[in-house]
């Protein structure tokens, strides 16, 4: 003859009610849980985002006034810097020009008088030979 003792299987009611109030203590723990942590989630991601993007947007503008700056530093010393060239072209063209012109000038001058002098000493060592020459010319006709 077989003996039954108590054992789980000796009371199914007692396993299916735990497992009952195990499905039904997750679901009221899911039903409360999951929309306020997704609600949370949400908002912190969503305030994230917002702070993310304000940051984004102040470090966008203080790049942008960065670059403005420096843009703007860059156009003024291009200004200075044309500025200085124009200006060191103007004082060397006036070097040049003061430096130059007298001395060209006054070669120019020496040239001058030097080939005065040589066509002058050339014009005195050829003899006048006009007034003792003869010079006849005889008019002819082609037959």
């Amino acid at each position: 003859m077989r003996r039954f003792t108590i054992s789980p299987f000796s009371c199914p009611g007692t396993r299916q009610s735990r497992h009952g109030a195990i499905e039904g203590a997750e679901g009221t723990i899911a039903a409360t849980r999951d929309p306020l942590v997704a609600a949370a989630r949400h908002g912190t991601i969503e305030g994230a985002k917002g702070a993310v993007a304000a940051t984004r947007v102040l470090v966008a503008a203080a790049r942008h006034v960065a670059v403005e700056g420096v843009g703007g530093t860059i156009a003024a010393t291009r200004v200075l810097v044309t500025a200085t060239r124009h200006g060191v072209i103007e004082g060397a063209e006036g070097t040049i020009a003061a430096t130059r012109d007298p001395l060209v000038a006054a070669t120019r001058h020496a040239e001058v008088d030097a080939l005065g002098g040589c066509l002058a000493g050339r014009s005195y060592a050829v003899p006048d030979v006009s007034g003792g020459v003869s010079v006849a010319f005889e008019e002819v006709y082609p037959i």
